[in-house]
Protein backbone atom coordinates (compact mmCIF):
# COMPACT_ATOMS: atom_id res chain seq x y z
CA UNK A 1 0.00 0.00 0.00
CA UNK A 2 2.87 2.06 0.22
CA UNK A 3 3.53 2.45 -3.41
CA UNK A 4 0.17 4.12 -3.58
CA UNK A 5 1.55 7.21 -2.07
CA UNK A 6 4.32 8.45 -3.85
CA UNK A 7 2.39 10.28 -6.51
CA UNK A 8 0.29 12.23 -3.72
CA UNK A 9 3.72 13.42 -2.65
CA UNK A 10 4.58 15.76 -5.01
CA UNK A 11 7.64 13.92 -6.69
CA UNK A 12 9.10 15.30 -10.08
CA UNK A 13 7.89 13.59 -13.46
CA UNK A 14 11.51 11.59 -13.71
CA UNK A 15 11.07 10.14 -10.35
CA UNK A 16 7.60 9.10 -11.07
CA UNK A 17 8.59 7.78 -14.72
CA UNK A 18 11.74 5.80 -12.69
CA UNK A 19 8.65 4.65 -10.27
CA UNK A 20 6.34 3.23 -12.94
CA UNK A 21 9.54 1.71 -14.31
CA UNK A 22 10.25 -0.08 -10.72
CA UNK A 23 6.77 -1.31 -11.33
CA UNK A 24 6.85 -2.66 -14.69
CA UNK A 25 9.57 -4.90 -12.84
CA UNK A 26 8.04 -5.65 -10.10
CA UNK A 27 5.20 -7.19 -12.23
CA UNK A 28 7.68 -8.83 -14.13
CA UNK A 29 9.71 -10.09 -10.91
CA UNK A 30 6.92 -11.52 -9.00
CA UNK A 31 6.07 -13.95 -11.82
CA UNK A 32 9.86 -14.79 -12.35
CA UNK A 33 9.91 -15.65 -8.34
CA UNK A 34 7.57 -18.72 -8.58
CA UNK A 35 9.29 -19.81 -11.22
CA UNK A 36 13.02 -19.57 -9.43
CA UNK A 37 11.92 -18.88 -5.92
CA UNK A 38 9.27 -21.38 -5.50
CA UNK A 39 10.65 -23.75 -8.03
CA UNK A 40 14.01 -23.06 -8.06
CA UNK A 41 14.23 -23.09 -11.47
CA UNK A 42 16.46 -19.87 -12.71
CA UNK A 43 15.65 -17.85 -15.96
CA UNK A 44 18.04 -15.46 -17.07
CA UNK A 45 16.07 -14.81 -19.92
CA UNK A 46 12.80 -13.35 -18.86
CA UNK A 47 12.97 -9.72 -20.20
CA UNK A 48 12.29 -11.10 -23.67
CA UNK A 49 8.49 -12.36 -22.52
CA UNK A 50 8.16 -8.45 -21.32
CA UNK A 51 9.41 -7.33 -24.88
CA UNK A 52 7.05 -10.21 -26.83
CA UNK A 53 4.27 -8.78 -24.83
CA UNK A 54 5.27 -4.65 -25.34
CA UNK A 55 5.62 -5.85 -28.87
CA UNK A 56 2.00 -7.43 -29.26
CA UNK A 57 0.16 -5.00 -27.91
CA UNK A 58 2.15 -2.37 -30.00
CA UNK A 59 1.33 -4.73 -33.30
CA UNK A 60 -1.88 -5.37 -33.14
CA UNK A 61 -2.83 -1.89 -32.03
CA UNK A 62 -0.66 -0.23 -34.62
CA UNK A 63 -0.61 -2.39 -37.92
CA UNK A 64 -4.27 -4.24 -37.25
CA UNK A 65 -5.91 -1.04 -35.38
CA UNK A 66 -6.90 -3.04 -32.25
CA UNK A 67 -7.98 -0.48 -29.37
CA UNK A 68 -5.10 -0.83 -26.62
CA UNK A 69 -7.40 -3.07 -24.24
CA UNK A 70 -8.02 -5.69 -26.53
CA UNK A 71 -4.09 -5.99 -27.02
CA UNK A 72 -4.25 -6.47 -22.99
CA UNK A 73 -5.11 -10.28 -23.40
CA UNK A 74 -2.91 -10.82 -26.47
CA UNK A 75 0.29 -9.31 -24.24
CA UNK A 76 -0.49 -12.13 -21.95
CA UNK A 77 -1.18 -14.75 -23.98
CA UNK A 78 1.67 -14.23 -26.57
CA UNK A 79 4.97 -14.94 -24.42
CA UNK A 80 2.38 -17.80 -22.48
CA UNK A 81 2.53 -19.99 -25.45
CA UNK A 82 6.47 -18.94 -26.46
CA UNK A 83 7.15 -20.36 -22.99
CA UNK A 84 4.97 -23.07 -23.28
CA UNK A 85 6.80 -24.32 -26.67
CA UNK A 86 9.94 -23.40 -25.07
CA UNK A 87 9.68 -25.16 -21.63
CA UNK A 88 9.05 -28.92 -22.69
CA UNK A 89 13.08 -29.00 -24.19
CA UNK A 90 14.26 -26.37 -21.50
CA UNK A 91 13.10 -28.46 -18.75
CA UNK A 92 14.77 -31.77 -20.05
CA UNK A 93 18.06 -30.49 -20.11
CA UNK A 94 18.17 -29.68 -16.26
CA UNK A 95 18.64 -26.31 -14.32
CA UNK A 96 21.84 -25.15 -15.87
CA UNK A 97 21.00 -26.14 -19.42
CA UNK A 98 17.56 -24.46 -18.85
CA UNK A 99 19.19 -21.18 -17.27
CA UNK A 100 21.46 -20.92 -20.45
CA UNK A 101 18.58 -21.67 -22.65
CA UNK A 102 16.46 -18.63 -21.43
CA UNK A 103 19.77 -16.62 -21.62
CA UNK A 104 19.99 -17.02 -25.39
CA UNK A 105 16.29 -16.55 -25.54
CA UNK A 106 16.89 -12.87 -24.53
CA UNK A 107 19.38 -12.87 -27.26
CA UNK A 108 16.75 -14.21 -30.35
CA UNK A 109 14.12 -12.07 -29.44
CA UNK A 110 16.18 -8.94 -29.78
CA UNK A 111 17.02 -10.05 -32.61
CA UNK A 112 13.98 -11.14 -34.01
CA UNK A 113 12.61 -7.80 -33.02
CA UNK A 114 15.43 -5.66 -35.46
CA UNK A 115 15.57 -7.93 -38.61
CA UNK A 116 14.03 -6.71 -41.78
CA UNK A 117 11.69 -9.84 -42.32
CA UNK A 118 10.24 -9.12 -39.92
CA UNK A 119 9.67 -5.33 -40.43
CA UNK A 120 6.22 -5.77 -41.90
CA UNK A 121 5.19 -6.12 -38.25
CA UNK A 122 8.02 -5.02 -36.22
CA UNK A 123 9.21 -2.37 -38.43
CA UNK A 124 12.83 -3.52 -37.66
CA UNK A 125 15.58 -1.17 -36.28
CA UNK A 126 12.89 2.07 -37.03
CA UNK A 127 11.03 0.72 -33.95
CA UNK A 128 7.04 0.89 -33.47
CA UNK A 129 4.79 3.42 -31.83
CA UNK A 130 2.31 2.28 -29.04
CA UNK A 131 -0.90 3.68 -29.13
CA UNK A 132 -2.00 4.86 -25.75
CA UNK A 133 -4.32 3.79 -23.40
CA UNK A 134 -7.47 5.50 -22.05
CA UNK A 135 -10.19 4.74 -19.81
CA UNK A 136 -13.52 7.27 -20.39
CA UNK A 137 -11.66 9.79 -21.41
CA UNK A 138 -8.22 9.82 -19.46
CA UNK A 139 -5.51 9.09 -21.15
CA UNK A 140 -3.18 6.31 -18.94
CA UNK A 141 -0.15 6.60 -21.06
CA UNK A 142 2.29 8.79 -18.94
CA UNK A 143 2.05 10.33 -15.58
CA UNK A 144 0.06 9.15 -12.79
CA UNK A 145 -2.52 8.03 -14.72
CA UNK A 146 -0.15 5.28 -15.84
CA UNK A 147 1.41 4.71 -12.43
CA UNK A 148 -1.57 4.22 -10.79
CA UNK A 149 -2.37 1.42 -14.17
CA UNK A 150 0.71 0.01 -13.22
CA UNK A 151 0.10 -0.47 -9.56
CA UNK A 152 -3.10 -1.80 -10.19
CA UNK A 153 -2.05 -4.49 -12.43
CA UNK A 154 0.80 -5.21 -9.84
CA UNK A 155 -1.69 -5.80 -7.33
CA UNK A 156 -3.28 -8.06 -9.45
CA UNK A 157 -0.29 -10.02 -10.41
CA UNK A 158 0.65 -10.40 -6.43
CA UNK A 159 -2.47 -11.26 -5.89
CA UNK A 160 -2.45 -14.12 -8.13
CA UNK A 161 0.91 -15.07 -7.28
CA UNK A 162 0.34 -15.21 -3.74
CA UNK A 163 -3.08 -17.90 -4.83
CA UNK A 164 -0.55 -19.88 -7.23
CA UNK A 165 2.28 -20.22 -4.43
CA UNK A 166 -0.22 -21.19 -1.78
CA UNK A 167 -1.73 -23.36 -3.88
CA UNK A 168 -1.83 -27.56 -4.24
CA UNK A 169 0.79 -26.82 -7.51
CA UNK A 170 2.53 -24.12 -5.12
CA UNK A 171 3.21 -26.31 -2.61
CA UNK A 172 4.37 -28.93 -5.30
CA UNK A 173 7.10 -26.96 -6.61
CA UNK A 174 8.30 -26.19 -2.66
CA UNK A 175 8.91 -29.64 -2.83
CA UNK A 176 10.92 -29.93 -6.04
CA UNK A 177 13.09 -27.07 -5.46
CA UNK A 178 13.62 -29.63 -1.99
CA UNK A 179 14.36 -32.48 -3.99
CA UNK A 180 12.91 -33.15 -7.46
CA UNK A 181 13.35 -37.29 -6.61
CA UNK A 182 10.93 -36.83 -3.04
CA UNK A 183 9.00 -34.98 -5.56
CA UNK A 184 7.83 -37.30 -8.39
CA UNK A 185 7.84 -39.92 -5.93
CA UNK A 186 5.01 -38.13 -4.50
CA UNK A 187 3.44 -38.57 -7.44
CA UNK A 188 4.15 -34.87 -8.65
CA UNK A 189 5.14 -34.60 -12.61
CA UNK A 190 8.42 -32.72 -12.18
CA UNK A 191 8.50 -31.66 -15.72
CA UNK A 192 5.03 -30.30 -16.18
CA UNK A 193 5.06 -28.61 -13.02
CA UNK A 194 7.99 -26.78 -13.59
CA UNK A 195 6.43 -25.81 -17.52
CA UNK A 196 3.38 -24.54 -16.06
CA UNK A 197 5.74 -21.90 -13.68
CA UNK A 198 7.76 -20.91 -16.84
CA UNK A 199 4.90 -20.31 -18.30
CA UNK A 200 2.96 -18.32 -15.33
CA UNK A 201 5.85 -16.28 -15.20
CA UNK A 202 6.09 -15.24 -18.80
CA UNK A 203 2.63 -14.53 -18.61
CA UNK A 204 3.39 -11.94 -15.61
CA UNK A 205 6.28 -10.80 -17.68
CA UNK A 206 3.65 -10.09 -20.26
CA UNK A 207 1.62 -8.21 -18.45
CA UNK A 208 4.60 -6.00 -17.44
CA UNK A 209 5.50 -5.29 -21.21
CA UNK A 210 2.03 -3.85 -21.79
CA UNK A 211 3.05 -1.59 -19.06
CA UNK A 212 6.54 -0.86 -20.45
CA UNK A 213 5.21 0.12 -24.00
CA UNK A 214 3.00 2.26 -22.35
CA UNK A 215 5.62 3.64 -20.64
CA UNK A 216 8.19 4.15 -23.45
CA UNK A 217 5.34 5.56 -25.95
CA UNK A 218 7.72 4.47 -29.10
CA UNK A 219 9.45 0.75 -29.11
CA UNK A 220 12.64 -0.11 -30.32
CA UNK A 221 14.59 -3.60 -30.20
CA UNK A 222 17.51 -1.71 -28.06
CA UNK A 223 14.64 -1.38 -25.45
CA UNK A 224 14.87 -5.21 -24.50
CA UNK A 225 18.57 -5.54 -24.15
CA UNK A 226 19.99 -9.26 -22.68
CA UNK A 227 21.80 -7.61 -19.78
CA UNK A 228 17.59 -6.53 -18.33
CA UNK A 229 16.50 -10.00 -18.08
CA UNK A 230 20.01 -10.20 -15.93
CA UNK A 231 19.11 -7.33 -13.66
CA UNK A 232 15.59 -8.57 -13.15
CA UNK A 233 17.03 -11.48 -12.12
CA UNK A 234 18.88 -9.63 -9.51
CA UNK A 235 16.02 -7.61 -8.39
CA UNK A 236 14.01 -11.19 -7.76
CA UNK A 237 17.01 -11.91 -5.72
CA UNK A 238 17.70 -8.83 -3.77
CA UNK A 239 14.11 -8.69 -2.43
CA UNK A 240 14.37 -12.43 -1.46
CA UNK A 241 13.54 -15.67 -3.07
CA UNK A 242 10.53 -17.45 -2.03
CA UNK A 243 8.64 -14.53 -1.54
CA UNK A 244 5.76 -11.90 -3.15
CA UNK A 245 6.60 -8.81 -1.27
CA UNK A 246 10.17 -9.17 -1.54
CA UNK A 247 10.50 -9.17 -5.45
CA UNK A 248 8.51 -6.15 -5.38
CA UNK A 249 10.51 -4.54 -3.17
CA UNK A 250 13.94 -5.81 -4.72
CA UNK A 251 12.45 -3.98 -8.03
CA UNK A 252 11.77 -0.69 -6.56
CA UNK A 253 15.21 -0.95 -4.68
CA UNK A 254 17.39 -2.02 -7.53
CA UNK A 255 15.80 0.95 -10.18
CA UNK A 256 15.79 3.78 -7.46
CA UNK A 257 19.73 2.66 -6.93
CA UNK A 258 19.94 2.89 -10.72
CA UNK A 259 18.68 6.34 -10.94
CA UNK A 260 21.00 7.40 -7.76
CA UNK A 261 24.30 5.59 -9.24
CA UNK A 262 23.17 7.45 -13.07
CA UNK A 263 24.73 10.62 -11.42
CA UNK A 264 28.04 8.79 -11.12
CA UNK A 265 28.48 9.39 -15.23
CA UNK A 266 30.98 7.30 -16.50
CA UNK A 267 31.96 5.27 -13.28
CA UNK A 268 28.13 4.36 -13.25
CA UNK A 269 28.37 0.55 -14.25
CA UNK A 270 31.19 0.27 -11.45
CA UNK A 271 29.80 1.88 -8.86
CA UNK A 272 26.07 0.17 -9.63
CA UNK A 273 28.16 -3.12 -9.55
CA UNK A 274 30.23 -2.47 -6.12
CA UNK A 275 26.80 -1.63 -4.37
CA UNK A 276 25.01 -4.97 -5.81
CA UNK A 277 27.52 -7.09 -4.88
CA UNK A 278 27.73 -5.65 -1.28
CA UNK A 279 24.03 -5.89 -0.89
CA UNK A 280 24.81 -10.03 -1.81
CA UNK A 281 27.18 -10.26 0.33
CA UNK A 282 25.63 -8.71 3.34
CA UNK A 283 22.35 -10.35 2.35
CA UNK A 284 22.92 -13.58 1.13
CA UNK A 285 19.17 -14.53 1.64
CA UNK A 286 17.60 -11.06 0.42
CA UNK A 287 15.40 -8.46 2.22
CA UNK A 288 12.74 -10.47 2.77
CA UNK A 289 14.82 -13.11 4.12
CA UNK A 290 16.50 -10.19 6.52
CA UNK A 291 12.76 -9.27 7.63
CA UNK A 292 11.73 -12.85 8.62
CA UNK A 293 15.04 -13.35 10.49
CA UNK A 294 14.64 -9.86 12.35
CA UNK A 295 10.91 -10.85 13.10
CA UNK A 296 11.87 -14.36 14.18
CA UNK A 297 14.57 -12.46 17.35
CA UNK A 298 11.59 -10.37 17.95
CA UNK A 299 9.23 -12.96 18.17
CA UNK A 300 8.15 -14.63 21.67
CA UNK A 301 9.46 -17.88 21.83
CA UNK A 302 7.33 -20.26 23.31
CA UNK A 303 7.75 -21.47 26.60
CA UNK A 304 9.29 -25.12 26.75
CA UNK A 305 7.25 -25.66 29.79
CA UNK A 306 4.15 -25.02 28.28
CA UNK A 307 4.32 -28.11 25.88
CA UNK A 308 3.58 -31.33 28.45
CA UNK A 309 5.88 -33.79 27.55
CA UNK A 310 2.89 -36.53 27.57
CA UNK A 311 1.11 -34.76 24.71
CA UNK A 312 3.27 -36.97 22.26
CA UNK A 313 0.75 -40.09 23.00
CA UNK A 314 2.43 -42.10 20.35
CA UNK A 315 0.29 -45.25 21.39
CA UNK A 316 3.98 -46.16 21.21
CA UNK A 317 5.11 -45.42 24.68
CA UNK A 318 3.97 -48.30 26.51
CA UNK A 319 6.16 -51.61 26.65
CA UNK A 320 5.87 -54.65 24.62
CA UNK A 321 5.71 -54.56 21.36
CA UNK A 322 3.31 -57.21 19.93
CA UNK A 323 4.98 -59.98 17.95
CA UNK A 324 4.95 -60.04 14.09
CA UNK A 325 2.31 -62.77 12.93
CA UNK A 326 3.35 -64.80 10.15
CA UNK A 327 1.31 -64.76 6.83
CA UNK A 328 2.76 -66.77 4.18
CA UNK A 329 -1.14 -67.85 2.63
CA UNK A 330 -1.26 -64.40 1.43
CA UNK A 331 -0.01 -63.60 -2.40
CA UNK A 332 2.81 -61.90 -3.04
CA UNK A 333 2.38 -58.39 -3.59
CA UNK A 334 5.38 -57.32 -5.17
CA UNK A 335 8.28 -59.40 -6.97
CA UNK A 336 11.76 -58.44 -8.12
CA UNK A 337 13.56 -61.20 -10.35
CA UNK A 338 17.15 -60.69 -11.46
CA UNK A 339 17.80 -57.52 -10.63
CA UNK A 340 20.46 -55.40 -11.96
CA UNK A 341 22.24 -52.31 -11.28
CA UNK A 342 25.53 -51.20 -12.75
CA UNK A 343 27.33 -48.07 -11.68
CA UNK A 344 30.59 -47.21 -13.91
CA UNK A 345 31.46 -50.61 -13.76
CA UNK A 346 30.80 -51.53 -10.15
CA UNK A 347 27.20 -53.88 -9.90
CA UNK A 348 25.59 -52.36 -6.95
CA UNK A 349 22.74 -55.13 -8.03
CA UNK A 350 23.57 -58.57 -9.04
CA UNK A 351 21.03 -60.76 -9.85
CA UNK A 352 18.60 -59.74 -6.86
CA UNK A 353 15.58 -61.29 -6.29
CA UNK A 354 12.71 -60.93 -3.52
CA UNK A 355 8.89 -62.28 -2.75
CA UNK A 356 7.33 -59.72 -0.46
CA UNK A 357 3.54 -61.36 1.01
CA UNK A 358 0.86 -59.03 0.90
CA UNK A 359 0.25 -57.52 4.57
CA UNK A 360 3.60 -58.61 5.70
CA UNK A 361 6.43 -56.18 7.06
CA UNK A 362 9.86 -57.61 5.13
CA UNK A 363 12.92 -55.75 6.46
CA UNK A 364 16.38 -55.76 3.88
CA UNK A 365 19.13 -55.78 5.90
CA UNK A 366 23.12 -55.42 5.15
CA UNK A 367 25.54 -53.24 5.20
CA UNK A 368 26.20 -49.85 3.92
CA UNK A 369 26.59 -50.46 0.20
CA UNK A 370 25.17 -53.49 0.13
CA UNK A 371 22.25 -52.42 -2.09
CA UNK A 372 19.81 -51.72 0.16
CA UNK A 373 18.79 -48.36 -0.98
CA UNK A 374 19.13 -48.94 -5.02
CA UNK A 375 16.46 -51.45 -4.50
CA UNK A 376 14.08 -49.35 -3.38
CA UNK A 377 14.95 -46.66 -5.88
CA UNK A 378 14.26 -49.56 -8.32
CA UNK A 379 11.13 -50.24 -7.17
CA UNK A 380 9.86 -46.81 -7.12
CA UNK A 381 11.27 -45.92 -10.84
CA UNK A 382 14.04 -43.63 -9.70
CA UNK A 383 16.88 -45.88 -10.83
CA UNK A 384 16.79 -47.46 -14.13
CA UNK A 385 17.60 -51.06 -14.19
CA UNK A 386 17.70 -54.58 -15.44
CA UNK A 387 15.11 -57.63 -14.53
CA UNK A 388 11.45 -57.85 -13.40
CA UNK A 389 9.62 -56.07 -11.35
CA UNK A 390 5.69 -56.70 -11.02
CA UNK A 391 3.58 -55.04 -8.61
CA UNK A 392 0.20 -56.88 -8.07
CA UNK A 393 0.58 -58.00 -11.16
CA UNK A 394 1.54 -54.71 -12.97
CA UNK A 395 5.48 -54.57 -14.56
CA UNK A 396 6.88 -51.71 -13.66
CA UNK A 397 10.02 -51.43 -15.76
CA UNK A 398 9.70 -47.96 -17.97
CA UNK A 399 7.21 -46.54 -15.85
CA UNK A 400 8.06 -43.21 -14.50
CA UNK A 401 7.97 -42.40 -10.24
CA UNK A 402 4.56 -40.22 -10.28
CA UNK A 403 3.11 -43.03 -12.15
CA UNK A 404 4.27 -45.65 -9.82
CA UNK A 405 3.07 -43.56 -7.09
CA UNK A 406 -0.73 -43.89 -8.86
CA UNK A 407 -0.80 -47.26 -8.41
CA UNK A 408 -0.72 -47.07 -4.81
CA UNK A 409 3.08 -47.81 -3.90
CA UNK A 410 4.60 -44.73 -2.09
CA UNK A 411 7.88 -44.02 -0.31
CA UNK A 412 9.76 -42.63 1.92
CA UNK A 413 13.72 -41.48 2.42
CA UNK A 414 16.50 -41.20 4.95
CA UNK A 415 16.64 -37.98 4.72
CA UNK A 416 12.55 -36.67 5.15
CA UNK A 417 12.76 -34.23 2.88
CA UNK A 418 10.17 -31.84 3.92
CA UNK A 419 9.50 -28.51 3.16
CA UNK A 420 10.61 -25.82 5.57
CA UNK A 421 8.39 -23.05 4.86
CA UNK A 422 5.17 -25.29 4.62
CA UNK A 423 3.53 -26.55 8.47
CA UNK A 424 3.42 -30.26 9.44
CA UNK A 425 -0.07 -30.55 8.10
CA UNK A 426 0.96 -29.16 4.75
CA UNK A 427 3.52 -31.67 4.16
CA UNK A 428 1.62 -34.09 4.59
CA UNK A 429 -0.94 -33.08 2.61
CA UNK A 430 1.48 -33.09 -0.38
CA UNK A 431 1.06 -37.05 -0.54
CA UNK A 432 -2.20 -37.12 -1.53
CA UNK A 433 -1.11 -35.11 -4.66
CA UNK A 434 -0.49 -38.01 -7.14
CA UNK A 435 -4.46 -38.94 -5.99
CA UNK A 436 -5.89 -35.69 -6.77
CA UNK A 437 -6.03 -34.51 -10.25
CA UNK A 438 -6.81 -30.81 -11.26
CA UNK A 439 -5.61 -27.55 -13.66
CA UNK A 440 -4.01 -24.57 -12.72
CA UNK A 441 -6.54 -22.41 -13.18
CA UNK A 442 -8.88 -24.43 -10.36
CA UNK A 443 -6.12 -24.47 -8.50
CA UNK A 444 -5.55 -20.29 -8.64
CA UNK A 445 -9.46 -19.96 -8.55
CA UNK A 446 -11.29 -20.53 -4.84
CA UNK A 447 -14.18 -22.81 -6.74
CA UNK A 448 -16.29 -24.87 -4.42
CA UNK A 449 -14.51 -28.21 -6.09
CA UNK A 450 -11.16 -27.12 -5.27
CA UNK A 451 -12.56 -26.07 -1.94
CA UNK A 452 -13.61 -29.27 -0.96
CA UNK A 453 -10.81 -31.15 -2.94
CA UNK A 454 -8.61 -28.85 -0.22
CA UNK A 455 -10.87 -29.79 2.61
CA UNK A 456 -10.90 -33.42 1.79
CA UNK A 457 -6.64 -33.79 1.78
CA UNK A 458 -7.02 -31.30 5.03
CA UNK A 459 -8.83 -34.10 6.75
CA UNK A 460 -6.94 -36.85 5.34
CA UNK A 461 -3.85 -35.15 6.28
CA UNK A 462 -5.33 -34.77 10.28
CA UNK A 463 -6.21 -39.01 10.04
CA UNK A 464 -2.66 -39.81 8.92
CA UNK A 465 -0.76 -37.54 11.69
CA UNK A 466 -3.15 -38.94 14.01
CA UNK A 467 -2.33 -42.40 13.22
CA UNK A 468 1.32 -41.72 13.67
CA UNK A 469 0.37 -40.04 16.77
CA UNK A 470 1.87 -36.44 16.10
CA UNK A 471 -0.73 -33.93 18.84
CA UNK A 472 -2.50 -31.61 17.04
CA UNK A 473 -0.01 -28.89 18.46
CA UNK A 474 2.76 -29.65 16.15
CA UNK A 475 0.39 -29.87 13.19
CA UNK A 476 0.56 -25.75 12.70
CA UNK A 477 4.59 -25.45 13.32
CA UNK A 478 6.86 -25.50 10.58
CA UNK A 479 7.73 -28.89 9.51
CA UNK A 480 11.56 -28.60 9.43
CA UNK A 481 11.14 -26.90 13.51
CA UNK A 482 10.22 -29.98 14.63
CA UNK A 483 13.11 -32.63 16.12
CA UNK A 484 14.43 -35.41 13.81
CA UNK A 485 12.30 -37.99 15.07
CA UNK A 486 8.95 -36.16 15.07
CA UNK A 487 9.77 -35.11 10.66
CA UNK A 488 10.42 -39.42 10.34
CA UNK A 489 6.79 -39.25 11.99
CA UNK A 490 5.73 -37.00 9.54
CA UNK A 491 7.61 -38.31 6.91
CA UNK A 492 5.45 -41.69 7.41
CA UNK A 493 2.10 -40.08 7.71
CA UNK A 494 3.19 -38.54 4.05
CA UNK A 495 3.85 -41.63 2.96
CA UNK A 496 0.27 -43.16 4.32
CA UNK A 497 -2.15 -40.27 4.10
CA UNK A 498 -3.53 -41.52 0.63
CA UNK A 499 -3.95 -45.08 1.66
CA UNK A 500 -1.11 -46.93 -0.54
CA UNK A 501 -1.22 -50.62 -1.00
CA UNK A 502 2.90 -50.69 -0.12
CA UNK A 503 5.29 -48.18 1.52
CA UNK A 504 8.98 -48.91 0.94
CA UNK A 505 10.74 -47.27 4.14
CA UNK A 506 14.43 -46.01 3.59
CA UNK A 507 16.02 -46.32 7.25
CA UNK A 508 13.13 -45.07 9.35
CA UNK A 509 15.53 -45.06 12.59
CA UNK A 510 18.41 -43.55 11.39
CA UNK A 511 19.80 -40.65 13.55
CA UNK A 512 17.17 -41.88 16.81
CA UNK A 513 17.27 -42.56 20.04
CA UNK A 514 15.94 -45.56 21.72
CA UNK A 515 12.99 -44.32 22.72
CA UNK A 516 12.38 -42.82 19.33
CA UNK A 517 13.24 -45.73 17.75
CA UNK A 518 10.36 -47.35 20.24
CA UNK A 519 8.03 -44.90 18.69
CA UNK A 520 8.52 -45.79 14.68
CA UNK A 521 8.51 -49.72 15.46
CA UNK A 522 4.79 -49.53 17.41
CA UNK A 523 3.82 -46.69 14.65
CA UNK A 524 4.93 -49.07 11.43
CA UNK A 525 3.30 -52.16 13.53
CA UNK A 526 0.01 -50.50 14.27
CA UNK A 527 -0.57 -49.30 10.53
CA UNK A 528 0.31 -52.85 9.11
CA UNK A 529 -2.26 -54.15 11.63
CA UNK A 530 -4.94 -51.61 10.99
CA UNK A 531 -4.82 -50.49 7.57
CA UNK A 532 -3.36 -53.91 6.15
CA UNK A 533 -0.53 -52.25 4.44
CA UNK A 534 2.64 -53.62 3.35
CA UNK A 535 6.01 -52.54 4.16
CA UNK A 536 9.85 -52.78 2.52
CA UNK A 537 11.84 -51.45 5.37
CA UNK A 538 15.35 -51.04 5.35
CA UNK A 539 17.09 -50.67 8.92
CA UNK A 540 20.57 -51.25 10.17
CA UNK A 541 19.28 -51.60 14.11
CA UNK A 542 18.46 -55.07 14.12
CA UNK A 543 16.20 -55.08 17.37
CA UNK A 544 13.86 -52.56 15.41
CA UNK A 545 13.52 -55.02 12.58
CA UNK A 546 13.26 -57.99 14.79
CA UNK A 547 10.18 -56.57 17.06
CA UNK A 548 8.23 -55.23 13.40
CA UNK A 549 8.85 -57.53 10.37
CA UNK A 550 7.55 -60.68 9.41
CA UNK A 551 10.12 -61.90 7.12
CA UNK A 552 13.98 -60.43 6.12
CA UNK A 553 16.29 -60.88 3.48
CA UNK A 554 19.99 -60.04 3.86
CA UNK A 555 21.96 -58.83 1.03
CA UNK A 556 25.70 -58.81 0.41
CA UNK A 557 27.54 -57.15 -2.58
CA UNK A 558 23.81 -56.84 -4.18
CA UNK A 559 23.37 -60.41 -3.75
CA UNK A 560 20.29 -62.10 -1.46
CA UNK A 561 22.48 -64.30 1.38
CA UNK A 562 19.95 -65.32 3.52
CA UNK A 563 15.94 -65.03 3.56
CA UNK A 564 13.59 -66.26 6.23
CA UNK A 565 12.17 -64.83 9.45
CA UNK A 566 14.09 -61.92 11.29
CA UNK A 567 15.30 -64.57 13.66
CA UNK A 568 16.67 -67.10 11.25
CA UNK A 569 18.25 -64.28 8.87
CA UNK A 570 19.97 -62.51 11.72
CA UNK A 571 21.60 -65.92 13.20
CA UNK A 572 23.03 -67.31 10.00
CA UNK A 573 25.68 -68.18 10.17
CA UNK A 574 26.46 -66.10 6.42
CA UNK A 575 25.29 -63.17 7.64
CA UNK A 576 26.93 -63.18 10.89
CA UNK A 577 30.18 -63.68 9.56
CA UNK A 578 29.64 -60.80 6.77
CA UNK A 579 28.36 -57.58 8.55
CA UNK A 580 26.59 -58.49 11.96
CA UNK A 581 29.37 -60.16 14.07
CA UNK A 582 28.16 -62.69 16.79
CA UNK A 583 28.62 -60.05 19.48
CA UNK A 584 25.73 -58.46 17.78
CA UNK A 585 23.65 -61.44 17.49
CA UNK A 586 21.55 -62.20 21.03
Amino acid sequence: MILLLPPLLGIDARTQDSLTLALVFAIAAVGLDILSGYGGQFSIGNFAFVGIGAYATAILGTQYGWSTWATLPAAVLAPMVVAGVLGVPMMRIGQLGGAFMTFFLGYLVMLLLGVDWLSPLTNAAAGLAVPPAALGGLDLSYGSSLYYLAWALLAVTALLSARFADSRQGQALRVIKRSPVVASALGIDVSRSKVIAFVFSAGAAGLAGFVYAQLLGYLMPTNFLPAMSLTLLVMTIVGGLGSIAGPIAGAVLMTLLSQVTREAGAGRELYYAAVLIIVLIALPEGGFGLYERLRGLVRRQPDPSSTDPTEYVRVTRTAGLPSPVPREEAPNLLTVDDLQVTFGGVRALDGTSLRIVEGQIHALLGPNGAGKTTILNCISGIQPHEGSIVFDGTPLKGLRPQQIRRLGLTRTFQNPSLVGDLSVLENVQLGCYGDESSSVLLDLLPLPSTLARDARTRDAAKDALAMVGLPESVWGRPATATSLADQKLVDIARAVVSSPRMMLLDEPTAGLQDEDIESVARVLTEVNREAGLTILVIAHHVGFLRDVAHSATALHFGRPIATGTPDAVVEDSRVVDVFLGAAHVS
